[in-house]
């Protein structure tokens, strides 16, 4: 187990009714209202009505074959792999029922906060991070969190398209080795975007709904902001003359659409951290709007659904290409959540999403569409390597990446987002200077007890730490930390 928080522990604690006793029903009852309320009215609600609960829940029955009950919950991006443990952890340990709610990282962080819960899950370590400056700017007594690191993913971008390009015989044909289609500008040729700058994607999520110009991606800004259109400008263009910020603009193709989800959680914060203040784009962890992004969906699945049926999905504004945001593991299929709508076999290719290379180098005309996996020359101050795989590579060469990213990730300290490691040894996803993206796609996962963990908190967090336990982390498309802190 990789133990984060060496920082002092107190043994007092906040909670002082019985989270024992609490039923599967009301666990679910007190994420929703963690989520909506805060941590602070969850608290006063549970201390006034925690008899209630306790009686409630003997009953009902619950906790009676238990001698006690751990409540664990917190992101839904953890929930998969928690949920495959579970039935195995209480055959281990018979004396402890696990009773599991979703409702989001900073939900779970909120938990620890107002003692509903015993162990916070957070797949983001802002979300952690967060946590602590609530401690500390509202003064609270009592709440010393304890940290351990447990998993991590990287977030990829995902698009689908019609790709219906008159004369764009690469479009058309596209289908035999780009399935589904990246986005596209209409242009004559291949027309396909098959890489995008940060400053592309951050312009794409502020517009929510947006344009791209006729010819833009395979120009020399390669997707840049500049082509990257409000419809203002395409209606300007066709009313003429050009209006500023339009100028030179012929045509463009679209409407396409950015998708984002629905809830709060760890995925959000890492693709939205990744393009905030890039194109104007403001984005507060855990609000769960990303400029105008299309909000549908619950979680990865959500985005990923939503992202994949696209043009049929969605009847307003009608789009013909989407763009999402998930995690690696369910865009290449490898969650049994995303295998359920993948064509191909699962790991071998996307999940039915074109995966856009994404790039901080910025526009340059020394960027083309035959890169070699990773390895791209980009703009001045940028550096090699600084994106990822994209199509006709193996998927495997993204996975190798992002593990690489999570390795230094492993050691930024939760309380400061500091690293550990030296700068020279700091591999990002997708870039590897920490100097170039102070928000990187890679993110890591925790478990958090309030102060050292007692001996049913413990027990969980050391089963799903071991070795044995990483196919359950693997099954749902993540990486144990095994994967990445190992030599």
């Amino acid at each position: 187990m990789n133990k984060i928080s060496t920082y002092p522990k107190t043994t007092l604690r906040i909670s002082t009714y019985n989270r024992r006793a609490v039923s599967d029903v009301v666990a679910v009852l007190i994420l929703i209202v963690i989520a909506i309320i805060g941590a602070v009215a969850v608290g006063l609600i549970l201390s006034t009505t925690s008899h209630s609960v306790g009686s409630q829940a003997a009953s009902n029955g619950n906790g009676q074959s238990a001698t006690q009950q751990l409540l664990l919950g917190g992101s839904t991006t953890l929930y998969p792999a928690d949920q495959a443990a579970i039935p195995a952890f209480e055959t281990t340990y018979p004396g402890i029922k696990v009773i599991d709610a979703q409702g989001g990282s900073d939900a779970g962080m909120q938990g620890i906060l107002s003692g509903a819960l015993d162990v916070g899950a957070a797949s983001s370590i802002v979300a952690v991070n967060n946590l602590y400056n609530a401690i500390n700017n509202n003064n609270v007594v009592g709440v010393t969190p304890d940290v351990t690191l447990v998993g991590g993913s990287g977030v990829v971008f995902g698009t689908t398209s019609l790709c219906t390009v008159v004369g764009a015989t690469t479009c058309t044909t596209v289908g035999a080795t780009i399935s589904p289609a990246p986005l596209y500008d209409g242009g004559s040729g291949s027309g396909l975007c098959l890489e995008l700058t940060r400053d592309a994607v951050a312009k794409m999520y502020a517009l929510g709904t947006f344009y791209i110009a006729t010819g833009g991606c395979t120009a020399a800004t390669n997707g840049g902001n500049a082509n990257v259109l409000d419809a203002s400008c395409i209606a300007a263009v066709a009313a003429g003359p050009y209006t500023l910020g339009c100028a030179a603009i012929v045509t463009g193709v679209g409407p396409f659409v950015s998708v984002s989800r629905s809830d709060f959680g760890g995925t959000e914060d890492t693709a939205c951290g990744y393009l905030k203040g890039v194109q104007g784009l403001s984005y507060t962890s855990g609000s769960g709007i990303c400029g105008k992004s299309l909000n549908v969906g619950s979680g990865n699945l959500g985005v990923l659904q939503t992202t994949q049926t696209c043009a049929s999905s969605l009847t307003s504004p009608s789009p013909v290409g989407c763009i999402g945001f998930f995690d690696f593991g369910f865009a290449e299929g490898k969650s049994p959540q995303a295998a359920a709508t993948c064509s191909s076999a699962a790991g071998g290719k996307p999940c039915n999403i074109f995966i856009a290379e994404v790039s901080t180098g910025g526009p340059s005309s020394t960027i083309t569409t035959t890169l070699d996996p990773l390895q791209e020359v980009t703009a001045s101050g940028a550096t090699s390597s600084s994106s990822y795989a994209f199509t006709g590579d193996k998927v495997s060469n993204i996975d190798t990446f992002i593990k690489s990213a999570l390795k230094t990730a492993a050691t930024q300290n939760p309380q400061t987002l500091q690293y550990s490691q030296a700068s020279s040894l700091q591999i990002f996803f997708p870039d590897p200077a920490a100097s170039s993206a102070s928000n990187p796609l890679d993110r890591t996962f925790y478990y958090v007890t309030n102060g050292t963990p007692t001996s049913a908190e413990q027990d969980w967090i050391s089963f799903m730490t071991n070795y044995n336990a990483e196919s359950y982390w693997l099954g749902a498309g993540y990486y144990s930390q095994y994967d990445f802190t190992s030599a």
